[in-house]
């Protein structure tokens, strides 16, 4: 039953994939109410005889894992099958029995891209697959044959793996890497690393356990001081961890430390990487680095990203390094998440710095220009991406529900550097209105993007109602201050009253567009404005989406936002909170979105606690230089703490930090308030003064 009802419940099926044989067919009518359905009884039995395959593609093959492999509780596998021949998708039924009577239990996905999924379960059991390779008529392949995997954690444990390096009795200074071998089946996370003062790696005298999901990890002073460790590794394998390496002894020096030289952040420009694209990311001190410039070590925690190297040099006099060519993905299907979501890092003297990152799907999916047709007239769909396509192109399949009514090209190609495709999709004509599900997806993650239903009419149905049939933009590429203007139209007149369509378009947060756009009752179409584009160091691709309509009406385009030189605008304030003890000085720091200009960048400082804490009234950022650092002075402070916050402001963006004022332990007490009682005595009487000191009187 359709949730729409002017479109009536199908009354007919397609029926391929079975061997050769007898089968018995019946049908029953569900209808659905408040409180639940009600089933009319069976119909008459009927019958059909299978003889032979007709054009079907041919079954596929397991490749990975291998039959009756056994995997412990949680423990994450990959899928693998043969490709077959004109196959557009495919099919992985999963059972707990081998029979795979209906329904399938398992099943986690009625319609596959590629041809790798994978598993994680949660409880002991067994399961059975099977794959079927589905043509672009929808017509699918015989199974394969069936493969048993069990889920134990009585499962093998796989040999434990080994450190590679610091090699043993390694002298290693902070920051420094740890690596050792992969492990055959990683997880994320996948080890435990652990560092311990004693070579029985005592509960006692352990001094740090690390669970990275690769297998080499960057050890910086917050994490570890310097001293004699000795560490090892593991894998895990879900519930159950693998067998300890070897332990390694390395002594462990301080890290070299530049005066009023730190680490401020790193920065991935943008956050996300997508279908294999390369990335890159921005490394800044909080200011400049010193004669010979500053080595920041780099790394990330994702097992499909790659940095080009281990280190990265900030120029002498400069403030910031860009990370370029930066590896990543694609992340294959692994039948449970898509896509990754990890940290890079940053070590330098004694700070670390991360930063969120992602590597995602490229695909967003398919719009259709209307969300109805009468058949046998033609549709105009886009398929887009999330970002501009990697070098070689990208590929995407589509898939019909029912190819005979609604049949999509089974590819479209979107070439390097472009993030959309335009085309037209023909129907046929139809007695009654069918709606027809059309999927989209890419083989190399195996991604299934959100379905895209299309209602095919017969002539003389009723009109639909108006929906949002394109969005277009001005120009597909916009320099950072500058604005673009977008036209939506709709398939028909809005009604009275208008039609609000809703919008979306954020670059990492930054809202660029309203929130909505009325079109006027009466009119097909409008137009909107996005706000200046944000300065950025590095290009950016910004999803603009808007939304009108019943069951589709989604429209979507990507904006290219390309670096422009801008006024000084302030990205952040650091560290978030600090405590001084009063009569003391802290340090902040301020960073620029981009590089500051020719003539350097003012940010303007300013307290809401003037009487205890001091900061100068600006700093002034070098030119090309995005950082620096500045001197928080404090008052002596008695009796309780005290704070306030310290605004930083440049561009028209204000943040803040809040620093934490205490009174000084060590200082000597002062005067706190004295009192005399009684108040009023007569000539030759004594009244008893009391004193009351600011802390306790010394011994």
């Amino acid at each position: 039953m359709d949730s729409d009802p002017s479109i009536p419940t199908p009354t007919a099926d397609k029926v391929s994939g079975l061997p050769n044989g007898t089968y018995f067919w019946r049908v029953k009518c569900t209808q659905l109410g408040p409180n639940g359905g009600v089933d009319s009884p069976w119909s008459t039995v009927r019958s059909f005889t299978v003889t032979g395959l007709g054009p079907a593609p041919a079954a596929p093959s397991f490749i990975t894992p291998a039959n009756n492999a056994q995997f412990h509780v949680r423990e994450s596998f990959n899928i693998k099958w043969s490709s077959v021949v004109n196959a557009q998708s495919y099919i992985l039924e999963a059972d707990d029995e081998p029979t795979f009577s209906y329904p399938l239990n398992l099943t986690l996905s009625p319609i596959n891209f590629g041809t790798q999924s994978g598993a994680l379960w949660g409880n002991p059991l067994t399961i059975y697959y099977r794959v079927r390779a589905v043509s672009a008529d929808g017509v699918r392949s015989l199974p394969s044959a069936t493969r048993t995997v069990q889920i134990t954690n009585a499962a093998p444990i796989p040999a434990g793996v080994s450190p590679l390096a610091p090699a043993n009795a390694a002298t290693v200074q902070l920051p420094f890497f740890v690596d050792w071998s992969d492990t055959p089946n990683p997880q994320v996370p996948g080890y435990d690393l652990e560092f311990n003062t004693s070579p029985n790696f005592g509960l006692a005298t352990m001094v740090l356990l690390l669970s990275p999901s690769r297998s080499d990890y960057m050890i910086t002073r917050d994490l570890l001081a310097p001293g004699n460790y000795f560490w090892r590794v593991r894998a895990l394998h879900g519930d159950v961890g693998g067998l300890w390496s070897a332990g390694r002894a390395i002594a462990v020096t301080a890290p070299v430390a530049p005066p009023n030289v730190n680490l401020f952040a790193i920065l991935a420009e943008p956050g996300n990487a997508y279908g294999g694209n390369t990335a890159q990311a921005r490394v800044m001190l909080d200011n400049p680095a010193p004669t010979g410039g500053a080595v920041v070590s780099i790394s990330t925690d994702i097992p499909q990203v790659n940095m080009p190297s281990t280190t990265i040099t900030v120029p002498a006099g400069r403030t910031d390094a860009t990370i370029s060519n930066i590896a990543t993905g694609p992340v294959p299907n692994n039948g449970v998440s898509v896509g990754i979501i990890g940290d890079l890092f940053a070590g330098f003297a004694n700070g670390r710095g991360q930063n969120s990152f992602g590597v995602l799907p490229i695909l967003y999916g398919t719009s259709l220009s209307n969300e109805s047709v009468v058949g046998g007239t033609s549709v105009n769909a886009t398929v887009t991406l999330q970002s501009a396509a990697p070098p070689g192109g990208t590929t995407v399949r589509l898939v019909s529900s029912d190819p005979n009514i609604v049949r999509p090209p089974p590819t479209v190609f979107i070439p390097a550097g472009a993030t959309d495709v335009d085309l037209t999709i023909p129907t046929s004509a139809v007695s009654v209105a069918t709606r027809i599900i059309i999927e989209t997806g890419t083989d190399v993650d195996g991604y299934r993007a959100p379905q895209t239903w299309l209602t095919v009419t017969p002539p003389g149905n009723p009109p639909p109602p108006a929906s949002l049939s394109s969005l277009i933009l001005s120009q597909q590429t916009v320099l950072s201050g500058n604005t673009v203007t977008g036209t939506l139209r709709l398939t028909s007149p809005a009604p009275a009253g208008g039609a609000v369509v809703t919008l979306q378009g954020s670059m990492e947060g930054e809202v660029i567009v309203p929130q909505s756009v009325t079109i006027p009752g009466g009119s097909i179409s409008a137009t909107f404005t996005t706000t200046p584009a944000p300065e950025t160091p590095f290009p950016r691709w910004v999803f603009i989406q808007g939304h009108y309509g019943t069951s589709g009406g989604s429209q979507a385009r990507m904006l290219e936002i390309d670096p422009a030189p801008g006024p000084a605008t302030l990205l952040a304030i650091g560290p978030a909170g600090q405590d001084v003890i009063g009569g003391n000085s802290g340090r902040a720091s301020v960073a620029l979105v981009i590089p500051a200009p020719a003539g350097g960048g003012t940010v303007s400082l300013t307290t809401d606690n003037p009487s205890i804490i001091h900061v100068p009234a600006s700093v002034t950022i070098p030119e090309r230089n995005s950082a620096t650092s500045f001197a928080i002075g404090t008052s002596p402070v008695t009796g309780l703490p005290t704070g306030g916050n310290v605004f930083a402001s440049a561009g028209g963006v204000t943040r803040s930090i809040f620093v934490n004022v205490s009174p000084d332990p060590n200082a000597p007490p002062l005067l706190q308030s004295m009192t005399i009682s009684p108040a009023s005595v007569s000539g030759g009487t004594n009244a008893t003064g009391t004193v009351f000191l600011s802390s306790p009187a010394p011994a």
